[in-house]
């Protein structure tokens, strides 16, 4: 079965239903009638929104803007309310191709058919928004717009590298409001491209390059500016090599790009942002009347710290005054003098315990050596063999010349090495000053005291020399 062709005149419910009663009548339609016609066929038929793109002409912007879309086939006039306008973050070109965004209105009173743009953007800003977006995101999750990472501005800077374009008017406020607030601070020009195709480039390479050489130039600050601008303008500053280069930067730096609408990569990266060039050369360069409050405000500090420490040091001194060792001198040498006699009573009682100590001793040795004398173990011998000879008497007659005999030989030999014999000899011992024995030269040193015991007495003497090894010839020897 067949369909017939769709046919807009049998259709119930056709968009043209009533305009075709309307119409079917025999009077003709007033110019107003048929406008009004217009635009309520219009707001029933067309989606509430709309987007058009077209190259952008008859540009008329007082207040309200009145414009051309066109394309190779067609045109569309446009208006945008100034209430839209102020949202823009652009200003369009003629000739430029943008993208519209509204609704369809029919204007009766002049009887045209135009686009409400609610939103105007150039070809292709969807994308560069994108890019932009993704670029935020990484360098977001490597860290580089994490405020620990941001670096402090200096106080007062002596020198301050402003990178803009030599002729722009930014460079001019950024003179003016230094020279205001602290002619002491000098002023680096480094004339850049802050536009086009190598502009992101040449910015890139110039920051690296003050960066690297920022203690050769004297250079505390960076100020990186440009007086506003579009979006796409302003997207230069969106290049991730200026946002490496700022990243890298050993010294801090100040980003015053767009406006406080308008926020670029190197804003995001920068140490500080300002909004408008004037606002980034007052955060780094100080201004001499705050300055002039901070040194008054310091020496005031400095003063009272050293009044305080001058009281100190008077109380101080005023308690050492007040001392006894100073107030009261004889006092204080009588209590040292009584101090020095004690440790001197107390020196002569230690050394005359030594003494006695070592007399003891000395006695104790001499007791012990009586009993063990030759002499004493020869009469304790000779009375025991008398008391054998009376008791063997007859057994050992025949025998006892022999054992007398043997026995002088013994009581000579023994007396021979006594130490009386030995002394009777003309050999003697010496003692050091402790009382005990000599053996061998290197005991004592010159000068020290020694006694010489003989064999009718003892001779004190004091050490002039010492001669360490034998001092006795063989002959001497053989003696």
């Amino acid at each position: 079965m067949s369909v017939p062709p769709f046919d807009p005149d049998q259709a119930a419910g056709s968009l043209f239903a009533g305009a075709q009663a309307r119409a079917s009548q025999d009077q003709p339609l007033s110019v107003s009638a048929i406008n009004r016609l217009i635009e309520q066929v219009l707001d029933d038929g067309m989606p509430s929104t709309v987007t058009v793109v077209g190259q952008l002409v008859n540009f008329t912007p007082r207040g309200h803007w009145y414009f051309t879309l066109r394309d190779e086939h067609a045109s569309l006039g446009c208006v945008m309310w100034s209430s839209a306008v102020k949202k823009l973050q652009f200003e369009p070109s003629e000739g430029q191709e943008l993208v519209a965004t509204g609704s369809i209105g029919h204007y009766a009173p002049q009887g045209r058919t135009q686009l409400l743009v609610r939103r105007l953007e150039p070809v292709g800003a969807g994308s560069i928004q994108q890019a932009f977006k993704e670029l935020c995101a990484r360098l977001r999750g490597l860290g580089w717009f994490d405020e620990e990472t941001k670096k402090d501005l200096p106080m007062l800077p002596s020198r301050v590298a402003i990178v803009t374009s030599r002729t722009s008017a930014a460079l001019a406020d950024c003179i003016e409001t230094a020279s205001v607030r602290c002619p002491a601070v000098d002023l680096l020009v480094v004339d850049v491209r802050v536009q086009g195709e190598q502009a992101a480039g040449s910015i890139a390479a110039t920051i690296r390059m003050l960066g690297a050489r920022s203690r050769e130039l004297g250079i505390d600050v960076i100020v990186v500016t440009r007086g506003g601008g579009s979006r796409e303008e302003l997207a230069t500053f969106d290049d991730e090599r200026i946002a490496a280069a700022v990243h890298d930067s050993p010294i801090p730096i100040v980003a015053a790009i767009g406006h406080e609408s308008d926020t670029t990569i190197i804003e995001l990266v920068a140490d500080s942002r300002a909004s408008t060039p004037t606002q980034a050369i007052m955060q780094v360069v100080p201004d001499r009347s705050e300055l002039q409050q901070h040194l008054d405000h310091l020496g005031a500090r400095l003063n009272s710290m050293v009044r305080r420490e001058l009281a100190q040091k008077r109380a101080v001194l005023q308690g050492i005054s007040r001392a006894e060792v100073l107030s009261r001198p004889q006092v204080t040498l009588d209590r040292a003098g009584r101090w020095v006699d004690q440790l001197r009573h107390r020196f002569i009682d230690s050394i005359a315990h030594r003494l006695a100590g070592q007399r003891h001793r000395c006695q104790q040795s001499a007791t012990r050596f009586q009993h063990v004398h030759p002499r004493m173990q020869l009469r304790s011998f000779r009375e025991r063999l008398d008391q054998d000879g009376r008791l063997f008497h007859a057994q050992l007659r025949s025998g006892l010349s022999a054992r007398r005999r043997h026995l002088d030989s013994m009581r000579k030999r023994l007396q021979s090495v006594g130490p009386m014999e030995v002394l009777g000899r003309g050999y003697s011992i010496s003692l050091d000053s402790s009382g005990r024995p000599l053996g061998r030269a290197e005991q004592v040193t010159p000068g020290a005291g020694i006694r010489t015991i003989l064999a009718d007495g003892s001779i004190d003497s004091t050490v002039d020399q010492v001669h360490p090894g034998s001092v006795l010839d063989e002959d001497t020897a053989s003696k």
